[in-house]
């Protein structure tokens, strides 16, 4: 991601924090929140912990336009973008969520694929981490672009 893009991405949050009234910090990188409400509130919508998160059923019945700004959401959080290609992969160690980002896809008419990755262990400034099993949802935006063609 180029240097440009992470300016727009955070001027974009900081216009969003601000107009939901939210008390943040940028720390590191992270907006970190200060909201008691907001945290109980998302607790009851998505689950608690990795393994209990899903997309509530309600957000993926909304309509295309707002299920293109889940995506969006999705990616700029738990995702990647190929640079050459064009291939987009969200990331998540939980299954059920995988799936119910795969759905989300299938909805906005995108075909899409789960690739399971096993736990890894890599190195950080000398430390070892351990990494827990990984699903990748993967889509291949030059696919739609074909399909447009046919």
């Amino acid at each position: 991601m180029s240097h440009g893009n992470n300016k727009r991405k955070v001027k974009y949050y900081k216009e969003v924090l601000d107009k939901l009234n939210l008390k943040y910090r940028k720390e590191k990188g992270r907006f970190l929140l200060y909201s008691i409400q907001l945290y109980h509130y998302l607790q009851k919508l998505v689950g608690i912990g990795y393994i209990n998160k899903r997309i509530p059923r309600d957000l993926l019945e909304l309509d295309k336009e707002h299920l293109r700004f889940l995506w969006k959401g999705l990616l700029s959080s738990d995702g990647s973008i190929h640079k050459i290609v064009g291939t987009k992969v969200y990331y998540t160690s939980n299954k059920k969520l995988a799936y119910d980002v795969l759905e989300l896809l299938v909805k906005l008419g995108f075909s899409g694929r789960i690739k399971k990755r096993g736990p890894r262990t890599s190195k950080m400034e000398g430390r070892e981490i351990k990494s827990r099993e990984t699903y990748e949802v993967i889509l291949k935006t030059t696919e739609r672009l074909y399909f447009g063609f046919l």
